[in-house]
């Protein structure tokens, strides 16, 4: 558990984020998913938070809307809530091969290095013709 700071109450100097920890929304007392979007924003508000403290400034609470989320339900579909831009609370929900196709591109796009991409891709482009429920004579 850790307050609306990020930092573990009880222990001076401990901080949390991410899958370690249970973050609430001040705001609202929801709990946010454990998810790499809000795991992202909460390592920019904890560095802000542990510079402030080692500045002896006051730290800074923890608000993030989600985005949204995909999901890979099987071979070439997926669910989808994207949250619309500039309408609190309003989330556009869709499924099937543009979900699939979409999780995909936001996945390409977030690896890092061109090199990583190109052999995720190549990898992706092979199982369309051969999926992994397919491929027990290949040497891959």
């Amino acid at each position: 558990m850790v307050d609306g700071t990020l930092a573990v109450p009880g222990h001076p100097g401990l901080w949390a984020i991410g899958d370690c920890a249970a973050v609430t929304d001040a705001a609202t007392g929801h709990a946010y998913p454990p998810t790499a979007q809000h795991a992202v924003r909460e390592a920019e508000v904890l560095a802000g938070n542990i510079l402030a403290q080692l500045q002896g400034r006051p730290a800074r609470g923890f608000h993030f809307d989600s985005l949204g989320a995909l999901c890979v339900v099987g071979h070439q579909t997926a669910c989808a809530e994207l949250r619309v831009p500039f309408i609190h609370g309003k989330y556009l929900r869709f499924s099937g091969l543009f979900a699939w196709l979409l999780w995909r591109a936001i996945y390409l796009a977030k690896l890092p290095g061109l090199e990583r991409k190109i052999r995720v891709l190549m990898d992706w482009t092979i199982e369309l013709f051969f999926p992994r429920g397919h491929r027990s004579g290949l040497l891959i």
